[in-house]
């Protein structure tokens, strides 16, 4: 069957997405991710081993005529000391560069990564988060990049959540969504536990959420037009109504996106569907050509969805 789930705006098909957990060092310890993501077991992958990677990526783009977009995560990718350097390598060699990061980063650091980037995701994790200091890298970033938060609507803080999006809603410029989560950040398809009212609230932040498109703006992915039911949607709007469901269905996975784990092995999505190799091991890493057909019973990552 033919995909089930289309880019509301079809240049976002022309993006090709790696988003790369670059190591497993985090300063946080959130209940809903899952240990491997914060126990530090995994080292950050070699300076020289990215690079590698990214010339890989830009000639599959080259010949694709795809604009490569690599978006880091960790852990807390900004702990890795040579993020500086490899987003500055990405742009000269064509690329478009992105990080997500929990927004903890002293300002000086933040300062020089914002001077690489075409892109910024911003997490709110409410257990861990400061409330200021959050709020002001936000405003530090709105200020030299495309920036997005992503405001985690964990059930136990859900006060701190309101707060935070009320005061977020101050900050122009901004795309803000409001995540419900998932217990291991997906990895078995669990809801964490909301009640109607919880829920009601975190569909009425979503729904206020402002989403600006600035001229200036690189966006890599947007909303989603889903054939049915009908309508154009949000990942969180997907994810929270349930309309995850193509096992299937066509995916565009794998052509217009790679993710790569903490071991440094390539997939099609979060998902892991396909494997196409290990930028550790030098593999010959290729995208496919042609869309995968989903086996999954249902698709979890926002990253993959997008």
């Amino acid at each position: 069957m033919k995909n089930h789930c289309l880019h509301e705006r079809p240049e976002h098909g022309k993006i090709f997405v790696v988003n790369w957990l670059l190591g497993t060092i985090c300063n946080y310890r959130c209940r809903y991710c899952t240990e491997t993501l914060y126990a530090g077991q995994d080292e950050w992958v070699s300076i020289e081993k990215c690079e590698g990677m990214v010339d890989t990526v830009a000639a599959q783009c080259e010949r694709l005529g795809k604009t490569p977009y690599f978006e880091f995560t960790g852990g807390e990718v900004t702990i890795y000391k040579h993020l500086p350097r490899l987003l500055a390598y990405i742009q000269g060699n064509g690329g478009k560069t992105g990080i997500i990061t929990n927004g903890s980063a002293h300002p000086t650091l933040m300062d020089q990564v914002l001077g690489h980037l075409n892109h910024i995701c911003v997490s709110f994790h409410p257990r861990y988060a400061n409330h200021e200091k959050f709020l002001d890298n936000v405003k530090r970033s709105a200020a030299r990049t495309t920036t997005h938060v992503n405001v985690m609507a964990d059930p136990l803080f859900l006060d701190r959540v309101e707060a935070i999006f009320e005061a977020l809603l101050l900050v122009e410029g901004i795309t803000i969504s409001v995540q419900p989560l998932q217990e291991n950040l997906g990895g078995g398809g669990i809801m964490m536990k909301y009640t109607d009212e919880q829920r009601a609230l975190i569909e009425s932040m979503e729904t206020r959420a402002p989403m600006p498109i600035r001229e200036e703006a690189f966006i890599y992915r947007g909303r989603m037009e889903i054939l049915e039911p009908a309508g154009v949607y949000t990942a969180p709007q997907i994810t929270n109504g349930k309309l995850n469901r193509w096992k299937g269905w066509e995916c565009s996975t794998g052509t217009e996106s790679f993710v790569i784990d903490e071991r440094g092995d390539v997939y099609n999505g979060w998902c892991k569907q396909e494997f196409y190799g290990s930028v550790l091991d030098g593999d010959d890493i290729r995208s496919t050509s042609v869309p995968i057909v989903c086996r999954k019973q249902r698709c979890l990552c926002n990253i993959d969805i997008l």
